[in-house]
């Protein structure tokens, strides 16, 4: 018998997109968010787990920049992700994102779906 000891049955971790650093300067964005939504539903995922989880999410070009970054960085998940956004997130001002946003016109031959895509896109940078 186990006393004094909490057991977890947990589901299999999904499958998570993974992260090349080229995808653009959103593209940190997408990744955080499936990150930490695959990590709420798994609260007991230990800090080392999560760095775990992240690190084998990520292309080469990622993992050499985290190589640059000391312990302080290389053992919080949160500050892995943190460093992620300050080399390859979007440095835009928010005059520039405003801009991108009102600027934003449907294209000729361009359905109503992707236009509200590219408008919704556009949006969320704004708001992030």
């Amino acid at each position: 018998m186990l006393v004094g000891m909490d057991i977890y049955a947990t589901r299999p971790l999904r499958s998570l997109l993974s992260w090349q650093g080229t995808e653009g300067p959103t593209g940190v964005w997408d990744f955080e968010e499936d990150i930490r939504l695959a990590f709420a539903g798994h609260p007991h995922l230990t800090d080392g787990a999560k760095i775990d989880i992240i690190w084998n999410s990520l292309g080469p070009l990622p993992r050499a920049e985290l190589r640059c970054h000391g312990p302080d960085v290389l053992q919080n998940p949160d500050a892995l992700l943190s460093a992620l956004h300050r080399t390859f997130g979007d440095r835009r001002s928010l005059r520039e994102l405003f801009t991108d946003l009102v600027g934003t016109t449907q294209n000729p031959g361009q359905s109503i779906l992707a236009y509200s895509h590219q408008v919704h896109a556009s949006w969320s940078t704004l708001n992030r």
